[in-house]
């Protein structure tokens, strides 16, 4: 079973998680009560349905306390009585069939343009605006309360046995302490100078257009299993998820991270969108896919690229010729061209963006992330990468027989890569994903594809052979899978899926041959590249690819521009006798 609701501009999604068998505990809410956007996450605990229904009660009775409170003056007392409302069903109702339930509760409340949360336990909400993400709540497990009790400092708190135990929960206790503190200035662990009545003052935050609010259960940012220093999905992946997706999107694609990397809980994210403006909706439109500006003149393009992007126009598929030819040292990868802003991240380490010629070290944690861009590597396998844009791969471990390292895997998170490799004896070249599909290039050019969101795995033999796990693919190729791990049968390649990227550039030269499929019969490979002539002439790709707000003198620049495009194009309306509109 798996719960979603939404509105317009309020969206969340519940999933049990990675191990279909685990108990499916979490319950979500996004929707409109009233003048309300509510957003509402529960995470129960308990077990043998106990649990699932600790949270189902908790979101039922908040829904129905919320529906029957008419007023929006004192909106924090609202949720206090919703919350406490809740705590007593839930309580009861355990008592009464003599079983423990409880069950953690996150809500964040948007009205006239003002943010309201309470929590109780470790669900969270955070506040995300210009390219920074707030945690502003604060997680209620035991080695919280320890540090803010002053009974034992944060190192021996964190290392005690019961440290993330829940010390406040919906259906614990007969009476419960809600917290209504909106948290601007949380540390790293507890609060700086931030008590719980001082937080409370911040009720009623002014949003700004742009702003999102992200509701989401533990399982979502817990520390990965194997991997205490990774969280399963980062905050700055909520970051590049809400660039790259729709919000409603979002809330899938950033559950089906949490998936991909085998997260051993249940997943609940909730969003609240508050709208840009129409500029900036314009904008992040366009980082989201560049086409959308091929209803803008050219001049105006080119105005919108530098003024408020700082950034390059070219043409579509630019050619990126190589510009190095010594050696790549040994486990490394070096950036031979790159188009836009390209990051690189150690694990442990803060994201830093590459440069031309950079080197950079392969290893479980070494993440390459393309916003709308695209950069070729070299590999010292000798294989040569071609990462497109929307793209986060780990670049996990290259082949080094010296090593005893016979495989080079690239993990693909999201979007789209081509390899070119002439695979030595003895090694492989793996591209997988984290839901256990992997796909094999064998002395050969193929091209992969994955989204999160919908789990499909595309693979694209341009040349050689290649395999998508059992199935072999020969030139000219393509097959998909899903997360069920069965591929479909062959058919041609597709090359609508790397529109935008320099294919000639990492070797793809299409034959007028067939390809034969398993079963004896032929598939045409192409004969040339399409030139897609239904795109647009023109791309921007920009330099800077942070979410972070753009400064109001560009801004105001921008409009400027848009606004002169528009003046040029009215004044060529009258003197044809058609009225601007």
């Amino acid at each position: 079973m798996e719960t979603q609701t939404k509105s317009r501009e309020v969206f969340a999604h519940s999933d049990p998680g990675y191990y279909r068998d685990r108990d499916f505990e979490d319950r979500s809410f996004g929707g409109v009560i009233g003048e309300l956007k509510v957003a509402i996450i529960a995470d129960g605990v308990g077990g043998n349905e106990a649990g699932e229904r600790a949270a189902e009660l908790t979101i039922e009775s908040i829904i129905r306390q919320l529906r029957r409170s008419s007023s929006v003056i004192d909106i924090p007392n609202t949720l206090r009585e919703a919350i406490e409302q809740a705590n007593t069903d839930v309580y009861q109702e355990g008592v009464e069939e003599g079983r423990d339930r409880n069950s953690t509760v996150a809500v964040a409340v948007v009205h006239d343009n003002k943010l309201y949360v309470a929590n109780v336990g470790d669900s969270r909400v955070y506040l995300i605006r210009g390219g920074e993400v707030l945690q502003v709540t604060v997680d209620h497990t035991w080695a919280y309360e320890a540090v803010k009790a002053k009974k034992a400092d944060k190192e021996r708190a964190l290392k005690h046995s019961r440290a993330g135990e829940l010390a406040r929960a919906v259906g614990l206790n007969p009476k419960i302490r809600v917290d209504l503190g909106l948290y601007l200035h949380q540390g790293e662990f507890g609060n700086k100078g931030e008590t719980e009545e001082s937080a409370k003052k911040n009720q009623g935050l002014e949003l700004k257009p742009g702003d999102f609010i992200l509701v989401c259960s533990d399982g979502l940012i817990k520390s990965r299993r194997g991997n205490e220093s990774l969280q399963y999905v980062s905050e700055s992946e909520f970051l590049t998820h809400l660039e790259s997706y729709s919000a409603d999107q979002a809330v899938r694609a950033l559950i089906g991270v949490a998936k991909g990397r085998k997260v051993d809980d249940n997943v609940s994210v909730a969003i609240i969108e508050i709208p840009p403006s129409p500029l900036a909706k314009f904008i992040r439109d366009v980082r989201r896919d560049p086409r959308k500006l091929a209803g803008v003149a050219a001049v105006g393009v080119t105005l919108l690229a530098f003024m408020c992007f700082g950034g390059y126009v070219g043409v579509i598929e630019p050619s990126l010729r190589p510009t190095a030819t010594a050696p790549v040292p040994v486990g490394q990868a070096r950036v031979e061209n790159i188009t836009g802003a390209v990051f690189f991240q150690e694990s442990g380490q803060p994201s830093r963006q590459l440069t031309l010629g950079q080197t950079i070290k392969a290893g479980y944690g070494s993440y390459i992330q393309v916003e709308n861009g695209k950069a070729r590597f070299s590999l010292a396998d000798g294989a040569s990468v071609l990462v497109g844009p929307n793209t986060e791969v780990e670049l996990a471990q290259l082949s080094d027989l010296n090593l005893k390292l016979p495989d080079t895997v690239l993990t693909l998170k999201r979007g789209v890569v081509v390899v070119n490799i002439t695979v030595k004896p003895g090694t492989n070249f793996k591209i997988r994903t984290n839901l256990d599909v992997e796909a094999f290039v064998i002395g050969s050019i193929m091209g992969a594809r994955y989204d999160p969101l919908t789990q499909l795995f595309d693979a694209d033999c341009f040349e050689g052979r290649c395999r998508l796990l059992t199935q072999s693919l020969l030139g000219g190729q393509h097959s998909r899978t899903d997360s069920g791990r069965n591929p479909g049968s062959p058919d041609p390649v597709n090359y609508d899926g790397y529109v935008g990227l320099d294919l000639f550039d990492i070797g793809v030269r299409p034959t007028a041959t067939t390809a034969p499929t398993a079963t004896g019969t032929s598939i045409p490979t192409a004969t040339r590249l399409p030139t897609f002539t239904s795109r647009p002439p023109v791309i921007i790709t920009p330099i800077d690819v942070q979410a972070t707000e753009r400064s109001r003198q560009g801004t105001e620049q921008a409009v400027q521009a848009i606004q002169a495009v528009q003046t040029q194009q009215c004044r060529q309306n009258q003197s044809q006798g058609t009225p601007c509109p």
